[in-house]
C-alpha cells in the first residue's frame, strides 16, 4: 500500500508552531495579498502628525482606519487585492480622496499633501493609472484581471503570460535561474510539486499540455516577483503568486464555451502535402459565480470547467520498414551474418505493421495518431469578515484529468542519456493525473498598526505514467528480459540510432503522490517610519514514489557491436538495425534494475525572517532584512531502506539508520541578508531609483535523490542501491548475442552494480539577486522601467559519474578495471553522485513601457537582453562531458537566450455607428506578441569515441555550421522531408579516447516569433448581462516556428535537420489556428 497521508502530528512540530504563533510580517514579498503605504505632509513639506487615513475596499467594504504618527508615515498590510478608496482627514486642512488599486505582492505607494482648509470642500485627487513605486525595491510583474482574463491563452493556461516578465523566457527561467528554482503559490499557498521543483496545478504533463488547469475565469490577476526582502523564499529565481477571485457585495460570473477545429486551422508545414490536416478538437466550457450570502460580510465563489482535447500528433520519425530491413540485411550478409529469428519475433510482436510500406529514407514516417486530453477541475472559495478587526477566508480546489499522448518516456537509458519517444501508439505514453489545494487563511488587525496573518494549507498531486499498451510478456517471445511479474510486463525500452522516435516501450512504470503541508505566520507592526515584518513558516512535505524506471530493460542498437562497426560503406542506421536484426549487443548497451524502489520520503522545511521597511525621509525608502532556512535532509518513513555510496562504509554502501544518522549532515547554516532602496528625487514626483541586493537559499527537487541518474552502468536513487531489506539490483549487460530463452542479465542478479550516493559535504544552493533600475512616469497613464539585473549562483545541484572508467594507453584493461573505485570495490559499476558543485552566472539589461486606460489602451512591452552561463542547467539524467571535468562544460546554460521581447495589447475601440450603437459599441481586439532569439545545443558524436562509456562526447568543429547548408527537396512552403539547421559536414567524430572540441551549447537554435490576436464583440441583454462572442486567432501570421534540429552525428545525414514545430497539438508555435468563444457575463 502507498502512503498518501502528508501532515502527521508528532511531537517536534510543536515547539515551530508556538514559535511561529508568537514571532509571526508593512512588507510585502511572500505574502498574496498587497498594501498601501506613505505618508502625509503639509504644502511646505513638514510631516502632518495624527492625521486620520482611511481606506475602505469598493468590492467588500472592508474598511481599516490608522492615524498618523509625528513622521507623518502610514501603513495598510495585509490587503485583499482590489480598488479601495482612500480618505485623509485633519482638522485645520482639506479633506483629501483617492481611489488606488491594490495589487498582489505589491506596495502600493501614496504621497499625500493636505491644503490648509479655505472651505470645507473635499479634494478629490485622480489617481495615476501607472504608479512608481517608492516604497520598495523588489521586481515586480502583476498581470492584472483584464490581460487574464482578455489576453488569447493558447491552451487557456494563464502561465504562457509569465512571459510578460522581463527576464523571464519560455525556458521557464527567471534572471538566469533554473526552471526549478521558482516558488508558485495559489492565494498564498505552496503550489509546488517538490519532486521537480515545478508548479503542481498547471504542470505540464504529457504532450506539453497540463493534465489539470486552473480555470482562468477563476484568477483574479498574479504577480511573478523577484529579488524580494526577507519573506520572500523556498526558491531563489521568482515567486509566481496566484489570486482567486473572492465574491463582492454584487453578484457577478460566468458561463463559456470555447472551440477549436482543423477546419479553421492551416496545415501542419511538416505534413506530407498530400496529407489530411490532423484532426484537432478543443472544448472548453465552465463557469464561475461569485456573490454575497451576508452583505459586507460573507462572500462566496466558485467556479467549474471542463476540458476535452483530441489532437493529431503531426509526428515525424524514420522506422524500420521493409525497405530499412533489406538494407540492414545487405550488411549482415557482406559479413555472413544470419537474422537472429529471436529478434524477428520481437519486431513483429511490438512494432506495428503500419510501418512496413515506409521508403528507406530520413525520415520515413510521419503519423497522424491522436492524442487525447481530459480535465474536470474546481474552486470554491468563502470570505468571511467577523469584524473590522477579523477576517477569514478558505479554498478548495480539486481537478482530474487524464492524458494520452506521444512522451519522451525513460530518460538515462543505456548508450547515453536517450529521451526519445514512440510514434506508435501502442507505446504513447498515458497519464492519469489528480490533484487538489486546500488553504484557510486568517487576518487579525489588532490594533492600527499591529496586523497579523496566518495561512495553513495542504496542496496535494497525483500522477501515473506508462505506456499505452503494457501487456507485452518478454521471455514468452524468447526474449529473456527476466520480467516475470505481469505488473512488471510491457516493452522495454529499445532505441536503434537513426530511427528517431521509431523505436519501442519509452515508458516505464512510474508514478508519484505529492503532499505539502504548508504554514505561515506573519505579523506586521508601524512604528513611526519602520514597517517591521517578523515571520516564519514550516513545509512538511511528502513524497511517496514509485518509479521502476529499468524494470523492463533497456537496450540501444548503435551499429558498434558487429563486425561492421568500422565499415564507412554503410551508414549508422544500417548499421544499427544490423545489430538489431543479429541480436547483437554492445558493452554496457543493455541494462536493467530489479527489486522494489517504492519509498515514502519526508523532506521538513522551516524559515523564520524579520524585515524593516524603513522611510529615512520622504524621498528615500530601504528595505532591510534578514532570512533563516532550513530544509532537512531527505528522510524516509517506513524501513524499506535509504542509503549512499560511502567510501568508508563496509562494501562502500550506508544504510541511513546503520552507521550514518541521515543520508548526509543537515545544514543548518543558511541566513541570507537583503537590502534595497528606493529614491524619489523628489517626493510625488516622475522618478524613481530603485536597486537591492539579496542572498536567496534553494531547496533541492527531490527527483534529484530518487530517479536520476548520470550514465548508462550507473546507480538511480537513494532507494536504488543493493542494500538494504529491499535493495535494488542494477545491471547492465554486453556485449552478448541474444539467444532465446537465454536469461539476457543472467539468472541471479551479478555485479558489477551500479550505485548512487550523496556527497557529504552537500549544501543548501544558494543564489545572489541585484539589481539597479529607473522608473520614469512619462504620463499619468504610461510607465518606464530600465535596468540592470544579474545574479551568480553558487552550490548547485549537479549529477556526475565518480567511477568513470580512467583512460588506458595500453588498451589492456577492460571497463572495470579502469574504474578508480575498482580495487577497492570491484562489485560497484559507475557511481551516480549527487554534489552541490554547479556555478552559474546571468547578466541582463531589462526594459519595460507599461500603459494603464489612455483612451482605450491598455498594454506593456517588455525586452531583455541577457545572457546566462553555468557548468550544468540541469541535474536530472545528466552529467558532463567527462565526469572528471566539471569545468569543462562552462558555457551557456540550456535556457540562454539573448534576446526576449514580449507584450499585449487591449483596445476597446469607440462607437464607429453612433446612428447603430448597438453595432458600433462593445468591439475589442487584442494582441500578446512573443519573441525568443534561440535557445542553444551541443553538437555530439552519438557513440562511445572518449571510451569512458559516459556517452555524452561533444563533436569536434571541423568547419562552418552555417555555412554551405543545403535544403532537402520540399515542396514549397512544405517541409516534409524536414529543414536543414546547420550544416552536419562541420563536424566530425574526435579520435578514438578523445574528447570533442566543441563547447556544451555553442551553437544556437531557431529562433521563436508568434503574435495572437483576438476580437470581441460585446453586446448587452439586459442592464447587468452582457453576451461575448470571441474570435481568436493563434499564430495569426502563421509564422513558422522550428523545433529543435537532430544534433548528433549518429544520426548520419539527419544531423541538422528539423522534423517538427516547436510545439504540437495546441501548444504555442504551431501553424496558425483559431478559436470561437461565446462568453455571458454578468
Amino acid at each position: 500500500m502507498y502512503s498518501r497521508s502528508c501532515l502527521y502530528s508528532n511531537r517536534r512540530v510543536v515547539a515551530p508552531l508556538a514559535f511561529l504563533t508568537v514571532l509571526s510580517g508593512a512588507l510585502v514579498g511572500q505574502t498574496f495579498r498587497g498594501a498601501i503605504a506613505g505618508s502625509v505632509v503639509d504644502t511646505s513639506g513638514a510631516a502632518v502628525p495624527d492625521a486620520q487615513v482611511k481606506i475602505v475596499h469598493k468590492g467588500t467594504a472592508l474598511t481599516r482606519i490608522q492615524n498618523t504618527p509625528s513622521v507623518g508615515e502610514f501603513s495598510f498590510p495585509e490587503l485583499p487585492t482590489g480598488i479601495y478608496t482612500t480618505t485623509v482627514t485633519k482638522e485645520g486642512f482639506q479633506p483629501f480622496k483617492q481611489d488606488i488599486e491594490v495589487a498582489v505582492g505589491k506596495i502600493s505607494s501614496l504621497p499625500v499633501t493636505l491644503s490648509v482648509a479655505a472651505q470645507s470642500q473635499t479634494v478629490e485627487v485622480q489617481a495615476a493609472a501607472a504608479t512608481l513605486e517608492t516604497s520598495e525595491a523588489a521586481l515586480n510583474a502583476v498581470v492584472s484581471t483584464r490581460p487574464v482574463q482578455e489576453l488569447p491563452l493558447n491552451g487557456r493556461d494563464f502561465r504562457q503570460l509569465l512571459q510578460l516578465t522581463p527576464g523571464f523566457n519560455a525556458g521557464t527561467s527567471m534572471n538566469g535561474s533554473r526552471n526549478t528554482q521558482n516558488n508558485y503559490q495559489l492565494d498564498g499557498v505552496d503550489n509546488n510539486d517538490l519532486w521537480g521543483n515545478e508548479v503542481s496545478v498547471n504542470q505540464t504533463q504529457v504532450g506539453g499540455t497540463p493534465a489539470v488547469l486552473l480555470p482562468v475565469d477563476a484568477i483574479d490577476q498574479f504577480n511573478q516577483q523577484a529579488g524580494g526582502n526577507a519573506d520572500f523564499g523556498r526558491d531563489a529565481g521568482s515567486m509566481v503568486n496566484v489570486v482567486i477571485k473572492s465574491g463582492t457585495n454584487e453578484l457577478h460570473g460566468s458561463a463559456y464555451y470555447f472551440n477549436r477545429n482543423e477546419a479553421l486551422a492551416s496545415h501542419n508545414p511538416f505534413a506530407p502535402p498530400n496529407q489530411a490536416k490532423p484532426k484537432l478538437r478543443n472544448e472548453n466550457l465552465g463557469f464561475s459565480l461569485g456573490g454575497p450570502i451576508l452583505k459586507n460580510k460573507t462572500f462566496f465563489f466558485l467556479t467549474y470547467e471542463k476540458q476535452r482535447l483530441t489532437a493529431g500528433q503531426s509526428l515525424q520519425a524514420t522506422v524500420p520498414s521493409s525497405a530499412w530491413i533489406a538494407q540492414a540485411t545487405t550488411v549482415l550478409t557482406k559479413y555472413g551474418v544470419q537474422v537472429n529469428p529471436v529478434m524477428i519475433t520481437v519486431f513483429n510482436a511490438l512494432w506495428p505493421s503500419s510501418i512496413q510500406d515506409a521508403p528507406a529514407a530520413l525520415p520515413n514516417f510521419f503519423s497522424p495518431a491522436k492524442a487525447t486530453w481530459r480535465n474536470n477541475d474546481g474552486i470554491i472559495k468563502f470570505d468571511h469578515a467577523f469584524n473590522d478587526r477579523h477576517s477569514f477566508f478558505a479554498h478548495v480546489f480539486v481537478g482530474d484529468g487524464e492524458d494520452t499522448a506521444f512522451g519522451t518516456g525513460t530518460v538515462g537509458g543505456t548508450a547515453g542519456n536517450v529521451s526519445t519517444g514512440s510514434v506508435y501508439p501502442n507505446f504513447f505514453q498515458t497519464v492519469p493525473a489528480r490533484q487538489w489545494s486546500v488553504a484557510g487563511v486568517w487576518n487579525a488587525v489588532f490594533t492600527p498598526r499591529l496586523v497579523n496573518q496566518l495561512l495553513l494549507g495542504v496542496n496535494y498531486l497525483f500522477a501515473s505514467f506508462s505506456d499505452v499498451n503494457s501487456s507485452y510478456n518478454m521471455p514468452s517471445l524468447g526474449f529473456n528480459t527476466g520480467v516475470t511479474n505481469p505488473a512488471d510486463f510491457g516493452a522495454p525500452k529499445i532505441d536503434i540510432t537513426g530511427f528517431t522516435n521509431g523505436g519501442v516501450g519509452p515508458t516505464a512504470p512510474i508514478g508519484r503522490i505529492d503532499t505539502t503541508g504548508h504554514l505561515t505566520d506573519s505579523l506586521s507592526y508601524q512604528m513611526g517610519s519602520h514597517a517591521l515584518k517578523f515571520g516564519g513558516e514550516i513545509r512538511k512535505q511528502r513524497l511517496d514514489a514509485f518509479y521502476k524506471q529499468g524494470s523492463r530493460g533497456q537496450f540501444t542498437f548503435d551499429g558498434t557491436a558487429g563486425p561492421w562497426a568500422s565499415d564507412n560503406s554503410f551508414s549508422t542506421p544500417q548499421k544499427a538495425l544490423a545489430d538489431f536484426l543479429a541480436g547483437l549487443i554492445g558493452p554496457a548497451h543493455a541494462s536493467i534494475a530489479t527489486g522494489d524502489p517504492q519509498r515514502v520520503y519526508n523532506v521538513n522545511s522551516f524559515a523564520a525572517w524579520a524585515a524593516d521597511n524603513w522611510q529615512v525621509t520622504p524621498k528615500l525608502n530601504l528595505n532591510l532584512g534578514l532570512r533563516y532556512t532550513y530544509n532537512s535532509p531527505v528522510s524516509e518513513v517506513g524501513d524499506k531502506g535509504i542509503s549512499t555510496f560511502l567510501p568508508t562504509a563496509p562494501g562502500g554502501l550506508a544504510l541511513v539508520g546503520q552507521g550514518i544518522s541521515s543520508l548526509y549532515p543537515p545544514d543548518k547554516t543558511r541566513v541570507d541578508p537583503r537590502i534595497g532602496l528606493a529614491y524619489a528625487p523628489k517626493r510625488g514626483g516622475k522618478t524613481v531609483i530603485r536597486a537591492g541586493w539579496g542572498i536567496y537559499s534553494d531547496i533541492i527537487n527531490a527527483s534529484l535523490f530518487v530517479d536520476n541518474m548520470a550514465g548508462s552502468d550507473t546507480g538511480r536513487g537513494i532507494a536504488r542501491n543493493p542494500i538494504g531489506g529491499a535493495p535494488v539490483y542494477s545491471v547492465t549487460a554486453g556485449p552478448l548475442v541474444v539467444q532465446k530463452g537465454v536469461p539476457i542479465f543472467g539468472t541471479t542478479a551479478a555485479p558489477p552494480f551500479g550505485v548512487y550516493g550523496v556527497n557529504q559535504n552537500l549544501r543548501a544552493p544558494y543564489v545572489q539577486n541585484f539589481n539597479v533600475n529607473v522608473q520614469q512616469q512619462l504620463t499619468r497613464f504610461t510607465l518606464l522601467q530600465i535596468g540592470y539585473v544579474g545574479s551568480q549562483a553558487r552550490k548547485l545541484p549537479v549529477t556526475t559519474n565518480i567511477n568513470q572508467p580512467l583512460p588506458d594507453p595500453t588498451g589492456l584493461l577492460s571497463q572495470q578495471q579502469r574504474r578508480p573505485y575498482n580495487t577497492q570495490f570491484p562489485q560497484i559499476a559507475g557511481i551516480t553522485e549527487l554534489a552541490t558543485a554547479g556555478n552559474s552566472q546571468y547578466n541582463s539589461m531589462q526594459v519595460s513601457l507599461r500603459n494603464t486606460s489612455w483612451r482605450g489602451l491598455t498594454g506593456q512591452l517588455s525586452y531583455t537582453l541577457s545572457h546566462a552561463r553555468d557548468n550544468m542547467s540541469s541535474a536530472r539524467n545528466n552529467h558532463p562531458q567527462d565526469n572528471y571535468n566539471l569545468k569543462g562544460d562552462y558555457g551557456n546554460s540550456d535556457f540562454d537566450t539573448r534576446h526576449n521581447v514580449s507584450g499585449f495589447l487591449l483596445y476597446d475601440v469607440p462607437n464607429f455607428a453612433k446612428s447603430v450603437p448597438r453595432l458600433g459599441k462593445g468591439w475589442q481586439v487584442n494582441v500578446l506578441i512573443l519573441h525568443n532569439s534561440g535557445f542553444p545545443f551541443s553538437a555530439v558524436a552519438g557513440q562511445n569515441i572518449s571510451n569512458s562509456f559516459s556517452f555524452n562526447d561533444r563533436a569536434n568543429l571541423v568547419g562552418d555550421p552555417f555555412s554551405g547548408i543545403v535544403q532537402p527537396s520540399n515542396v514549397a512552403g512544405n517541409y516534409a522531408n524536414g529543414y536543414r539547421w546547420f550544416n552536419p559536414a562541420a563536424f566530425a567524430l574526435p579520435a578514438k579516447g578523445s574528447f570533442g572540441n566543441t563547447h556544451r551549447n555553442q551553437f544556437y537554435g531557431p529562433h521563436f516569433n508568434t503574435t495572437d490576436f483576438s476580437i470581441f464583440k460585446n453586446t448587452p441583454i439586459t442592464e447587468r448581462i452582457s453576451a461575448q462572442l470571441r474570435v481568436e486567432f493563434f499564430n495569426l501570421f502563421n509564422q513558422l516556428n522550428l523545433g529543435n534540429p537532430n544534433t548528433s552525428l549518429g544520426a548520419g545525414s539527419s544531423m541538422g535537420l528539423i522534423f517538427g514545430t516547436k510545439n504540437s497539438g495546441i501548444g504555442a508555435g504551431v501553424a496558425r489556428n483559431t478559436q470561437l468563444a461565446l462568453k455571458i457575463i454578468w
